[in-house]
C-alpha cells in the first residue's frame, strides 16, 4: 500500500514537473520569437527639418518624402520650427519576416510591396499632421502596379491591421515624378 501511494506521488510529481517544464519551453520559444522577429529590427532613419520650408527627403532606399511647408500641428508659444521626422521602411519580404510585420486587412491576407512608417516630434513629443495636409511619398520601383492601394496600418497588442485603403495614383505619381 505505502509503495503504491509512493509511486502515485512520484508518478503525479513527474507528470507535473513534465508540464511545467512544456510551459516554460513554449515560453522560452516565444520569447526567443519576440526577440527574432519584431519591429524594432526594422531600423529608423531620422532628419531634421525646418517647418516654414518645403522639403523633399530621401531615404537609404532611395524612397521620396516630400513635406510641404506648415504641414505640421505646432503649439501656438512653441518658438522653434526645427521637428525631427522618423521614418522605417519594409521594402522587401525579408523585412516583413524580421519585423514580424503582418498584411492582414479585416481577415484578409493582402499583397504588399512595402509598408512604411512616420513618425514626427519636437522636443520628444509626438507631434501630428495637419488635417488638411499630405505627404507624398515615391518608392522606387521596376514596375508600376495599378492594382496596388493605401492602406492606413492600426497596430494592436499582436498584429497591425490594414484598412481605410486608398487609390494610389500610380500614373499622377509617375506624371509629378518626371515633372518634379
Amino acid at each position: 500500500m505505502r509503495n503504491t501511494i509512493a509511486t502515485a506521488l512520484l508518478l503525479i510529481l513527474g507528470l507535473t514537473s513534465c508540464k511545467d517544464d512544456r510551459n516554460t519551453i513554449a515560453e522560452n520559444k516565444a520569447k526567443i520569437f519576440s526577440e527574432l522577429y519584431n519591429q524594432e529590427n526594422i531600423k529608423s532613419e531620422y532628419f531634421n527639418i525646418d517647418t516654414r520650408a518645403d522639403t523633399t527627403l530621401i531615404t537609404k532606399s532611395g524612397s521620396k518624402y516630400r513635406i510641404y511647408a506648415n504641414s505640421f500641428e505646432l503649439e501656438q508659444n512653441d518658438s522653434t520650427q526645427i521637428i525631427q521626422i522618423e521614418i522605417k521602411e519594409a521594402i522587401n519580404p525579408i523585412d516583413f519576416i524580421i519585423g514580424n510585420l503582418t498584411t492582414i486587412s479585416n481577415d484578409k491576407i493582402l499583397s504588399s510591396d512595402g509598408m512604411l512608417f512616420i513618425g514626427a516630434s519636437i522636443n520628444d513629443s509626438s507631434i501630428n499632421l495637419k488635417n488638411d495636409k499630405e505627404i507624398g511619398i515615391m518608392f522606387p520601383t521596376s514596375k508600376l502596379d495599378e492594382e496596388m492601394l493605401i492602406f492606413e496600418g492600426i497596430k494592436d497588442s499582436t498584429s497591425i491591421n490594414w484598412i481605410n485603403q486608398k487609390d494610389i495614383l500610380n500614373l499622377v505619381l509617375k506624371e509629378l515624378e518626371q515633372s518634379y
